[in-house]
């Protein structure tokens, strides 16, 4: 016995089919969104946010943002003076965690709205923290992205993984 299908029936069937496959072998790229945040002189503060930035893209799947990231990094640079008050190198305190999302917070019901949103978005949950001492801004930079556990940071943290809900 055949089994006689409609024209359309048939275009339907095939386009669904087409489609659904189509979606499975185009994969869309994969990055992890991170922020950067720079605490320094202001001299220092914009050499070590572009030299960062620059070795976290050359490191992998890494693409600097300030919208709803996967990780954040914090980097507070301090210069280290000798007794005639020269720079003579810098201590680096550095951070990485886990942001909260903004979508949570706004899907949370709260009673004193302000207060309690401001609170629960200042939370973080800490990955990684590291201390450097150096004396250019470039060694710096490179060893930060080299004591980041970068193989952490390529990977998209999962809904469960996350302290967020989507």
């Amino acid at each position: 016995m055949k089994l006689k299908l409609p024209p359309l029936i048939a275009f339907l069937f095939i386009s669904i089919f087409a489609d659904n496959a189509l979606a499975h072998s185009v994969q869309k790229p994969n990055f992890v969104r991170v922020s950067l945040e720079i605490s320094a002189d202001k001299s220092e503060e914009a050499e070590v946010e572009e030299c960062l930035s620059k070795r976290l893209k050359d490191a992998g799947n890494i693409k600097i943002t300030t919208v709803e990231p996967d990780y954040s990094i914090r980097v507070l640079v301090t210069p280290i003076r000798n007794k005639e008050r020269e720079d003579v190198g810098y201590a680096v305190s550095v951070v990485v965690s886990l942001p909260v999302s903004e979508r949570l917070v706004s899907s949370l019901k709260f009673h004193k709205k302000d207060q309690e949103k401001l609170l629960l978005l200042r939370q973080q949950l800490i990955t990684q923290h590291f201390v450097l001492i150096g004396n250019g801004i470039g060694e710096i930079c490179n060893r930060i992205v080299k004591n980041l556990d970068i193989n952490e940071l390529k990977q998209p943290q999962s809904e469960l993984q996350r302290p967020t809900m989507r």
